[in-house]
């Protein structure tokens, strides 16, 4: 439900780009996302913790249209999709040696009182985050009959990519501890695995 989410709202702000002011989109995802994870810490039932899931979706879409929005306008995309994935992959590195002790801390409760934390800390760069749409780019909007048909080809691939990677990222920590491995373990090999990506 929350990749769903996600991958709606993508699509969604993607179609009405110049309709989606930067600063305020992005502060709204990130609202979502502050919301959504706190909500998720203290769901007591799976119809809760569903919601609040979906909440996290529709906070993480908006961010991440916009974000990537702004990349694909930038004057050298390939470098900052790179420089952007950088940065990802250091964060997560740090992200996934230090979420297992909260894990220990309170569960998975602990990791979605992380997870909001790491929102909350996002919120406070709001201030430095682009106020101009992409005035000095040509995207008024994706239009999907304009994408040729590689392109569609490779939104396909990738669609297949990702849902065979999220399917086992899924249960990646179940399957450390069947093996014997405690969490801090797991988030140790997730660490490595980000780093060396």
């Amino acid at each position: 439900v929350e990749f769903m989410a996600v991958a709606v709202v993508s699509v969604i702000v993607a179609l009405n780009i110049r309709r989606c002011p930067t600063r305020p989109t992005v502060l709204v995802g990130v609202m979502l996302l502050v919301l959504g994870n706190f909500a998720s810490a203290f769901a007591t039932d799976e119809a809760t913790l569903l919601l609040a899931r979906l909440i996290c979706g529709l906070g993480k879409g908006l961010v991440v249209a916009i974000v990537f929005g702004l990349v694909a306008g930038s004057a050298r995309p390939t470098r900052a999709f790179a420089t952007l994935n950088i940065v990802y992959a250091l964060f997560a590195t740090f992200f996934y040696l230090t979420v297992p002790y909260a894990i220990q801390w309170n569960g998975a409760a602990g990791a979605f009182t992380a997870m909001g934390g790491v929102a909350v800390a996002g919120a406070m760069f709001m201030p430095l985050f682009p106020t101009e749409r992409l005035e000095r780019s040509q995207m008024s909007g994706l239009r999907l009959t304009a994408i040729p048909r590689f392109g569609l080809l490779a939104f396909a691939g990738l669609v297949i990519v990702w849902t065979g990677h999220n399917v086992i990222w899924t249960f990646i920590e179940r399957l450390g501890v069947n093996v014997g491995l405690d969490v801090s373990d797991v988030g140790q090999g997730l660490s490595i695995a980000a780093l060396l990506t």
